[in-house]
């Protein structure tokens, strides 16, 4: 996968307004969301007695995102939200129905498009921040658990061309990863790395043959799970979309959730 960092649009209101246009008229920009690699515009509908959406997330994809790989986004999003799981809705265009646009930089390369309605809350990581005791916070790590599962087993039997595509947050690649960036470890921290690696290429290493393998949301990151008033979570930003472990999405979602243990905290069944 090309789509890098340094290649991540810039655009302002103005030079997207016209493609947001295309999705209904009376929009406006509310303020920007953060992304890595795409550029997010929050806007809303001043008049929401209309029927339509209140608030709705513009996403301008990465130039180096091709129209298969957004349209991977698309079908593994659906699928989910057909599942069960609390995921944005994909909405489509008001006169041809369209749900991806194109907007032309001033390079001459072009953005794929999309808008995708808006999941109201908080980000996992402050939810699980604010959580009053161990016992809350177990509550909602449980539905975390739920909520990305139905995202997993809605991607199951998914097969598209573009999930074959290479990210450094693969877990297929953790050793090559972590290898290639191990000099970015504190000196006096590498050996608790290598101790990893070592254990790794031990124990693990050899039964990995073994563990299925489908197409991933492979980041379900404590960033990208938003919690509603209601408690429910929500499942966000399926740009790391690829073929890894099966398992992944939960590996990856509880490895973030361990930033939110307490240091000595008693596991807390639910």
């Amino acid at each position: 996968m090309d789509s890098t960092i340094d290649d991540r649009p810039t655009l302002t209101w103005q030079e997207v307004a016209t493609v947001v246009a295309r999705f209904g008229e009376g929009f406006e920009l509310e303020r920007m969301l953060p992304s890595e690699r795409d550029q997010n515009f929050l806007i809303r509908r001043p008049d929401p007695s209309s029927g339509n959406e209140d608030r709705v997330v513009f996403k301008v994809h990465n130039p180096n995102d091709s129209p298969d790989f957004v349209e991977l986004q698309s079908l593994a999003l659906e699928r989910a939200v057909a599942w069960g799981a609390s995921c944005q809705r994909l909405l489509r265009t008001t006169g041809s129905n369209e749900a991806v646009e194109t907007l032309t930089l001033a390079s001459g390369r072009a953005c794929l498009c999309r808008a995708l309605s808006f999941l109201p809350g908080r980000m996992l990581a402050e939810a699980a921040a604010a959580a009053a005791s161990e016992q809350e916070r177990a509550a909602l790590f449980a539905e975390v658990g739920s909520s990305v599962g139905r995202v997993s087993a809605g991607l199951q039997g998914l097969d598209h061309p573009a999930g074959d595509c290479e990210f450094p947050s693969d877990l297929c690649a953790c050793e090559d990863v972590i290898t290639l960036r191990r000099g970015d470890v504190v000196a006096e921290r590498r050996p608790i790395l290598e101790g990893f690696l070592e254990r790794y290429r031990a124990r693990l290493k050899p039964v990995l043959g073994r563990l299925r393998r489908s197409i991933a949301h492979n980041d379900p990151n404590d960033h990208n799970l938003v919690v509603a008033s209601s408690g429910s979570v929500g499942v966000l930003d399926f740009g790391d979309i690829l073929r890894t472990y099966t398992v992944a999405d939960a590996a990856i979602c509880m490895a973030y959730l361990l930033f939110h243990i307490s240091p000595g905290a008693q596991p807390q069944r639910q």
